[in-house]
């Protein structure tokens, strides 16, 4: 079966079941089709329009429009690839040419070339079945495919390359087709065989072609080979392909296939220094293509380049940086530094000496770099003053200059290589202690599949290690040195003879503690492991441990050991912390008896510790004087306490308690003891414990002698306790105690007494005299704050000891075989004698006297609101670091709470950054450091003048890092200055004033001369210029704030773009494309009340007048509006007159994805989406939300409300906003199209009562008239109902990716599913559906449709009755008429058979934009 080509000579075409479309060309056989049988009628130099254009706003990707592949691209610019058939297309970025065309060659093979909208060539239709499909593009090999198909949602089973699919169904009309595991492809293209109700339909299916990505001439030393590095070559051979370099045919040598590179590599007898363009051509593949642009390396620098010749500006040459890797390596601007790489471009690339590329060089303190680096160079660079200024190479000049304008554009010329190694620290895994195996996981620019690896070590002698790149896992593996700290490293690898290079230290691993045993008797604690390197923490007994490399040893107090089954960890300072680990104790501990001394008669006492759970009635608790304690009683927490009662001891001492259960002993720590006693001495008074003393204390001779002393004794009768005072004249030695007949003698030592000191004021260093008692016979020590300190002891009642530098007040002691009182004393408060500032360090020295040396307890005060610590001192000095929350001021100095006079305390202001000033004056905002204007103590610190003129300041900010100010400043330009003193400190910094800054432009008509309003900031009125179009805009003004500007325009430079629009105030200027022409509209007769706004198709009526053609009179009668209210908290505002009883609504109702055929393939309704933000500001709604099947796609609606009459200005449209009127802004993000080629609507509902009582009268709302402009964008609509009239006005422009373009409005016909959906949800009403469509964006769109004023006609029958005078509004019923035949050709020239293709000549010169915008009808 054959398809016919029809070949006419047309006016009119037949179309009847065929889809028709302009021609494209899908593959080589085709091709030659076109180029043998149909361009040879044609003009030897005819050009043919294609049916392709660009699929984004960089202009980066081509697609044809219709077919199994369209909205797909199949070419690419940069990085350049040939994705399918597409002739010798070079690519283009200019957004002025998206279109394609192909022009004969008198045989040879035709030349496709860009072509913009207005161009005319001939035209080649196509025809092809009206059921088609879409096929997702991929890589050769793949055996999953997405599938766009319109049939029936019925059985469909679905055969690539003959093999089964297992169609599953993702969401009408799309599919999947995934084949069994099994089965693989291994052919360049095979038939899809589409089986559904016994109908088969073959559609024939081309993976992408082989991506070649890098072209290497000389890699093995010698300038007769050539490798070709890329993905997928594994369908190419000798046998199948040929290959021509620079137009020659090359010698196959061998091919590389691997997982992710592929190589080929030619031989050749000459020299292959040019190799561009690159050809491959394997006819019975179907495949030919040729490779103009590919990334290629510079044999003598080993490094990568590709270039973009067409210019681009600043801001899309980053973007297209980003977008473009050569496998895992990120490109660069290149760098042209000198004679050798200036040849290599010149000679091999760009093929001539006058070229101009970007520039990687920027300007750090007015130091030139490159890549973060200083920039070396033989080459002059030229550095402008201008902020932020980038830079490009010329090539003529051999010299590196400004771009003086943010739209200056260049070709770019990027280089891979000189991007170092990206590790993915997070994935990287430690080295051992001992050494070993390391991995580190890389990220990006890791060099090639032949990458090697070499490590060294930077230590006393450097050490050298070789790694091993694995590519395809992305990671490098080496055996690290064994270490106990962090080991600094550098990385290199060698990728095809040129070094990259990245510094890592290599971590060791965390501590492990394998083992614990705590040893009780002498209270430590050992633990086991390794990885013990570094200063180690041990927790939870973070002090008095040892350290070993495989060993720490913790000393623990009495009451230290926690009384739980403690977990042990380590933390090191170079490698973290360790893992944990518990013990499990199996005995239990005594930690503490309370109390620890007793009379010899014993008593009650508290035992603590813990486990004891294991204490039964088997439980035997003694000492080691053999005294047991009986009555044993758990406490409340029976695990950790008991109490028992210790029986009679036979002699004073001190003994440990012993404890032992059946197979359980009890561990004891060294120092848990009881001491049993008969005296007890508190200071100068003593009480003696005893038996009998009631029996003697009455009779004749019964006394104590203390030493020599008698003192006074006194023995209750009742107790058996006798009190005495010991006195200056008490001493050491024996206590004789009873009658001459009946006595006892103990040998006593006696606790020292301290009674005064000659003040409480210590000096330190100067011996000082301490008065007491019981000093002699025994040795003693001062104790300060439990630091002891040699005494020297004069007699029983004196000593001396010489006190240390210590500070504040002190507990002070003597002990010796005793312990004395403890009396307060004090050290002289601190004292500043001088402040020495660093301040480029932020370093303070404080000198002075009494500081002490515990940074823990020393505080400077005063400037800031906090204490500041010390990070160092000694008694005279010390040293901190200055916060930048510092302030000049009066600073004291606190120890442990004893505070210091104040000294005075100054830092200089530091300004580091600072606003440009305007040219009409206004704020100024400095940020810095140590800018404050007030200190802590509330004093005036800082004066500014700006231009020498004294300043307000305005704003002072609470935060300070930095610290910003913002102050006044005057009118001027040119340079100017700011000066902050501070006391006698002068600091003087330069302006420059902004440059003025455009927001938006008006519009006027093409050839209508008429005033432009220019938005934007920062205008002046010295020497200001206009010019839009490089046309002078005459007589610019300026409003008082500097925010507008209005001049005349001529209007009479022809544009379809938008127009240049700059503004020069003082030499400075601003530039940016935001003029467009206004699309003229049509205003309906505006009678004689009015005059046609043609700018805005609307009349403007005469007072008293309203309406779209000013025909209907305002209403006489005062009759109250309400305010336009929000509904329910929605999107859906009322508009009315509660008097008259007229209510409109407003309303976004829903936003959906169309093809250019008007289906509609996705569609989200506003009442489902979830609203995550909603703020509410005086008239102004602000709505934030997200669907919950689509959580990139974010909404923005703003709506505002104007209850007066007001001007709006969105994006340089301009109109009035009438009181009583809503407006809406709608912002779209992440909209993820399901093709390139569709278009997105934004639907607004309005709706009216279908029938209103007016007066006796019924009348019935409908559509008044409506106003478009020459392009069938709706402008103004008017809706009527009863006596109301809301009046719709859309904005002719809408802003799509930050570019503004027109906008496209229609009113929806009632045969479209959504209107029809309303209807039967809203019978009564009178419902109006209109869509604003959005071609196809990458990032975001805003649309700004004013929708709906409220007016009030007169009512000249609200009191007649009977009346015929009905209005009769248009009903919203579009009539769709359908043609089911046609008219055929009017000359027949030939007809042509074809397998697979149809064509139908048109032998005329037509405009793209003729067709009417689309490829298909």
């Amino acid at each position: 079966m054959y398809n016919k080509y029809i070949v006419c000579v047309i006016v009119f075409f037949y179309l009847s079941k065929n889809i028709q479309h302009i021609l494209s060309i899908d593959d080589l056989d085709e091709a030659t089709f076109v180029n043998t049988n149909l361009f040879n009628i044609l003009p030897a130099t005819a050009t043919v329009w294609l049916n392709a254009k660009s699929l984004d706003t960089l202009m980066l990707e081509y697609g044809w429009l219709n077919g199994t592949t369209r909205g797909q691209p199949f070419y690419q610019t940069f990085p350049e690839r040939c994705l399918k058939y597409c002739g010798d297309f070079k690519g283009n970025t200019s957004p002025l040419a998206p279109y394609l065309a192909v022009t004969a060659n008198g045989g040879a093979k035709p030349h496709w070339r860009s072509a913009t909208a207005i161009d005319k060539f001939y035209l080649i239709i196509e025809f092809e079945d009206p059921d088609y499909v879409k096929i997702q593009q991929e890589e050769i090999g793949t055996t999953f495919f997405t599938i766009q198909y319109p049939g029936s949602p019925g059985a469909l089973f679905i055969y690539a390359d003959g093999k089964r699919c297992y169609d599953q169904m993702v969401g009408s009309p799309l599919r999947t087709c995934k084949l069994a595991n099994t089965d693989t492809i291994t052919a360049m293209s095979f038939d899809f065989i589409f089986t559904e109700g016994g109908v088969n339909r073959t559609f024939k299916y081309f993976y992408n072609n082989p991506n070649i990505q890098a072209l290497r001439p000389g890699i093995f030393g010698t300038t007769t080979s050539l490798t070709v590095v890329g993905s997928y070559f594994s369908v190419m051979d000798a046998n199948r392909c040929s290959f021509y370099i620079n137009g020659t045919l090359a010698a196959y040598n061998s091919m590389q296939t691997q997982t992710q590179i592929n190589s080929m590599v030619f031989t050749q007898t000459t020299e292959m220094a040019y190799v561009l363009p690159f050809i491959v051509t394997c006819p019975t593949l179907n495949i030919e293509y040729t490779i103009y642009r590919s990334a290629l390396l510079d044999p003598s620098s080993t490094l990568h380049y590709a270039y973009l010749p067409f210019s681009v500006s600043w801001d899309n040459a980053l973007n297209l940086i980003n977008k473009y890797t050569l496998f895992a390596e990120n490109p660069y601007f290149a760098l042209i530094n000198g004679s050798a790489v200036n040849s290599f471009v010149k000679n091999y690339i760009t093929g001539t000496p006058n070229y101009v590329v970007w520039s990687g060089v920027s300007f750090v303190n007015n130091v030139a770099t490159y890549n973060q680096l200083k920039f070396q160079t033989q080459y002059p660079v030229n550095q402008l003053t201008t902020v932020d200024t980038n830079y490009f190479f010329n090539g003529t000049a051999l010299a590196t200059f400004g771009a003086p304008t943010s739209i200056d554009q260049y070709p770019l010329l990027l280089v891979f290589g000189v991007a170092n190694p990206i590790i993915d620290a997070s994935a990287t895994i430690p080295a051992p202690i001992v050494g070993g195996p390391t991995t580190l996981k890389l990220l990006r620019n890791y060099g090639w599949k032949d990458s090697r690896v070499s490590v060294v070590t930077v230590q006393p002698v450097p050490m050298t290690y070789t790694g091993t790149l694995n590519f395809t896992a992305a990671t490098i593996t080496f055996n690290a040195p064994s270490g106990n700290l962090s080991i600094p490293s550098r990385i290199y690898l060698e990728k095809l003879g040129y070094r990259s290079s990245f510094d890592y230290n290599i971590t060791y691993s965390s501590p492990l503690i394998s083992s614990i045993v705590i040893i009780t008797p002498s209270r430590t604690i050992n633990l086991s492991g390794s990885g013990l390197i570094g200063n180690i923490t041990t927790y939870p007994f973070p002090s008095n441990c040892t350290v070993s490399s495989s060993n720490v040893q913790c000393i623990y107090g009495i009451n230290v050991l926690p009384i739980y089954y403690p977990i042990f960890y380590l933390v090191s300072d170079v490698t973290g912390q360790s893992n944990t680990k518990s013990v499990d104790l199996t005995t239990f501990y005594i930690s503490s008896i309370s109390p620890s001394v007793l009379p010899r008669d014993g008593g009650i006492i508290t035992v603590s510790g813990y486990g004891f759970n294991f204490i039964d009635k088997t439980t035997v608790v003694s000492f080691s004087n053999s005294v047991t304690c009986t009555n044993i009683a758990r406490g409340l927490d029976a695990n950790t306490t008991f109490t028992c009662t210790v029986g009679v001891s036979r002699s004073n001492g001190t003994y440990p308690i012993e404890a032992k259960s059946i197979g359980v002993t009890a561990t004891v720590p060294p120092g848990v003891n009881v001491t049993f006693q008969d005296i007890e001495q508190d200071g100068r008074f003593v009480t003696i414990t005893g038996r009998s003393f009631r029996l003697y204390n009455q009779l004749p001779g019964f006394t104590i002698k203390v030493g020599s002393e008698t003192p006074s004794i006194s023995c209750p009768p009742t107790t058996q306790i006798c009190t005495f005072t010991l006195s200056t004249l008490s001493t050491n030695g024996v206590v004789f105690i009873g009658t001459p007949a009946f006595n006892v003698s103990i040998n006593r030592i006696w606790n020292p007494v301290i009674s005064i000191t000659p003040s409480d004021i210590l000096d330190p260093e100067v011996t000082s005299t301490i008065n007491g008692l019981l000093f002699g016979d025994q040795t003693l020590v001062a104790k300060l704050n439990g630091t002891t300190y040699p005494f020297t002891i004069i007699d029983s009642s004196s000593g001396t000891f010489k006190p240390p530098k210590l500070t504040g007040k002190v507990t002070f002691q003597l002990v010796g075989q005793g312990f004395s009182n403890v009396i307060q004393m004090k050290f002289p408060s601190p004292s500043i004698v001088n402040l020495v500032l660093d301040q480029s360090s932020l370093t303070c020295q404080i000198y002075g006297n009494y500081f002490g040396s515990s940074n823990d307890l020393i505080n400077i005060q005063g400037i800031t609101a906090q204490p500041i610590k010390a990070t160092s001192s000694n008694y005279t000095n010390i040293s901190f670091k200055v916060p930048l929350s510092a302030r000049t001021g009066p600073l004291n100095v606190s120890v442990n709470g004893d505070v210091s006079l104040s000294k005075f305390f100054m830092i200089e202001p530091s300004p580091t950054t600072y606003t440009p000033l305007r040219f009409l004056g206004g704020k100024l905002t400095i940020t810095g450091q140590f800018l404050a204007p007030i200190n802590f103590a509330n004093e005036n610190i800082l004066n500014i003048s700006v231009g020498g003129v004294p300043s307000q300041i305005s704003l002072m900010d609470n935060n300070f890092d930095p610290y910003r100010l913002i102050v006044d400043s005057p009118p001027g330009y040119g340079t100017s200055n700011f000066t902050i003193q501070q006391y006698n400190a002068k600091i003087t910094r330069d302006l420059v004033f902004s440059p003025p800054s455009i927001t938006s432009c008006s519009s006027t008509v093409y050839l209508k001369p008429d005033t432009v309003t220019i938005v934007g900031d920062n205008f002046g009125s010295f020497n200001l210029s206009v010019t839009i179009g490089n046309q002078t805009c005459e007589n610019p003004m300026i409003n008082l704030i500097g925010s507008q500007i209005t001049c005349k325009f001529s209007s009479n430079i022809s544009s379809t773009e938008l127009l240049s629009v700059r503004v020069n105030v003082a030499n400075q200027f601003d530039e940016k494309n935001a003029f467009m022409y206004l699309i003229p509209s049509d205003c309906n007769k505006c009678s004689s009340n009015g005059k046609c706004n043609i700018a805005t198709g609307v009349c403007e009526c005469n007072e008293g007048w309203i309406g779209m053609d000013c025909s209907k009179k305002v209403s006489t009668t005062p009759i109250p509006v309400n305010p336009p209210a929000v509904v329910d908290n929605t999107t859906n505002v009322e508009l009315g007159t509660t008097k008259k009883d007229i209510t409109f609504n407003v309303n976004i109702t829903e936003i959906r994805e169309i093809t250019d055929l008007g289906d509609t393939v996705k569609q989200y309704f506003i009442k489902d989406i979830k609203w995550f933000d909603v703020q509410q500001t005086n008239n102004s709604y602000t709505y934030s939300g997200r669907f919950k099947n689509d959580d990139k796609l974010q909404v923005d609606i703003i709506m505002q409300m104007f209850v007066n009459d007001t001007e709006y200005n969105f994006a340089g449209d301009i109109f009035s906003i009438p009181a009583n009127s809503v407006k809406y802004q709608v912002h779209l993000y992440n909209w993820t199209f399901s093709d390139k080629l569709n278009s997105l609507q934004v639907l607004f509902l309005t709706q009216a009562q279908l029938q209103v009582q007016q007066g006796c009268q019924t009348q019935q709302s409908g559509i008044g008239d409506t106003s478009s402009n020459t392009e069938s964008s709706l402008r103004m609509m008017e809706i009527n109902q009863g006596n109301g009239i809301l009046q719709a006005y859309y904005s002719d422009r809408m802003v799509v990716d930050g570019r503004i373009r027109n906008s496209k409005v229609s009113m929806i016909n009632s045969t479209d599913d959504s209107v029809k959906q309303i209807n039967s949800l809203y019978p009564n009403n009178l419902n109006i559906l209109t869509a604003i469509t959005i071609e196809h964006f990458d990032n975001d769109a805003i649309v700004d449709p004013n929708f709906g004023s409220l007016l009030i006609q007169d009512d000249d029958n609200s009191e007649e009755c009977g009346s015929n005078d009905d209005k009769k509004w248009k009903l919203p019923v579009i009539i769709v008429c359908s043609v089911v035949g046609g008219l055929a050709c009017i000359i027949t020239v030939g007809i042509l058979f074809k397998k697979k293709f149809r064509y139908q000549f048109k032998i005329a010169s037509i405009k793209l934009n003729s067709m009417g915008g689309k490829s298909r009808k």
